[in-house]
């Protein structure tokens, strides 16, 4: 579970286990219109998982009309059919090569 601002109340920290590093992701078939920045990312429609840190953070950053979705199965599956154009995701090598068939980084990292 993510440490969050609206979790802080709620819960005792015992110590870090990993840092969470989220990527966008977009169809290889769009690359050439990825943004290049987390700012021009505000202009792409972006799906996230309803309650995840990335709708927290991402919402925490100005953007809106995030589409919710309920877990990554269907967010997977309606990037892949346009209903969104972007997608955060923590980037673990053996399942980013699983879900989108490539072992490099298949899109941008936004910082």
């Amino acid at each position: 579970m993510a440490r969050t601002a609206s979790r802080d109340s709620e819960m005792h920290r015992a110590g870090i286990i990993r840092p969470v590093d989220l990527h966008l992701y977009g169809l290889r078939s769009k690359e050439a219109e990825l943004p290049q920045s987390l700012n021009e990312a505000h202009n792409s429609s972006l799906g996230v998982i309803r309650d995840d840190i990335s709708d927290d953070y991402l919402t925490a950053e100005g953007f809106s009309g995030l589409i919710r979705v309920n877990d990554l199965s269907n967010a997977i599956t309606m990037l892949e059919r346009g209903r969104f154009d972007l997608f955060p995701f923590e980037a673990h090598e053996q399942l980013t090569h699983r879900l989108f068939g490539t072992r490099r980084k298949a899109k941008r990292n936004l910082r």
